[in-house]
């Protein structure tokens, strides 16, 4: 019978040592912020990735779960989801008697391991083999939006606006999400744009773009390792961390 590893959000980096084997690799991405969403329904949603590795000696991996961006709390109380492993930071916001957090969801990954890595260090960033990107932050009504930014998978969607027609674009393999506003609200490897005084994007591989006054934020991109893969400069795994039957 086959052993099952399941491993849960909990705000920082998670170690795993594997004997030599066949094992199947998944991610899930965690989903946006929603500025006035009642529940998580009304939220963009996480990306996935899957991968199956052959792995021939004793290997420690690191796994980062994100956090979504979502939370709806009582007015006074503070907010506490934050999007770790790369959501775009933003601001809060009150509406009636609550409060709602506009964060990106954090990226989902599994990396190399090295003892003194942290998640967003850029030993870390360029050891990640499998990863599956966050969702953009959202406000206002979900359903109204043209676009909104899903997390990847090969690329994040990218986030319109329902009114203004404002673009904030997802993360692809080879660059983070644009934000037609301004370059600083872009993402970038492995973080999701900052939301000034809106929304911010998606962690992934690269980050969704993030918006200073639209409000819906672009998707982070997912990433497998194979032969024929985007590899950026200074990035570490080899060919022996390659995953086949990717999805």
């Amino acid at each position: 019978m086959a052993t099952v590893y399941e491993f849960n959000y909990a705000n920082y980096t998670q170690n795993i040592s594997l004997l030599p084997g066949r094992y199947k690799l998944e991610c899930y991405g965690a989903c946006g912020g929603g500025k006035g969403a009642s529940s998580f329904g009304e939220c963009a949603k996480g990306g996935y990735a899957k991968g199956e590795i052959t792995l021939k000696t004793r290997t420690n991996l690191i796994v980062c779960v994100g956090q979504t961006g979502y939370e709806k709390l009582p007015e006074k109380s503070s907010i506490t989801r934050t999007g770790f492993n790369g959501g775009g930071r933003a601001s809060t916001v009150i509406i009636g008697d609550y409060c709602y957090s506009g964060y990106g969801g954090g990226a989902t990954d599994i990396r190399l391991y090295y003892p003194s890595a942290t998640w967003d260090s850029s030993k870390g960033l360029l050891s990640r083999i499998l990863v599956a990107g966050g969702a953009g932050a959202i406000s206002g009504d979900f359903s109204l939006h043209p676009s909104v930014g899903h997390g990847g998978g090969y690329v994040g969607s990218n986030g319109i606006t329902a009114y203004s027609r404002r673009f904030c674009g997802g993360g692809s393999q080879y660059q983070g999400g644009n934000n037609q506003e301004t370059s600083e609200y872009h993402g970038s490897f492995g973080k999701g744009g900052i939301g000034h005084y809106s929304v911010g994007g998606g962690g992934g591989w690269y980050g969704g773009g993030g918006t200073y006054e639209g409000n819906v934020a672009g998707g982070g991109s997912g990433y497998a390792l194979t032969k024929d893969s985007y590899k950026p400069p200074g990035y570490i795994p080899t060919s022996e961390y390659w995953l086949e039957n990717v999805v």
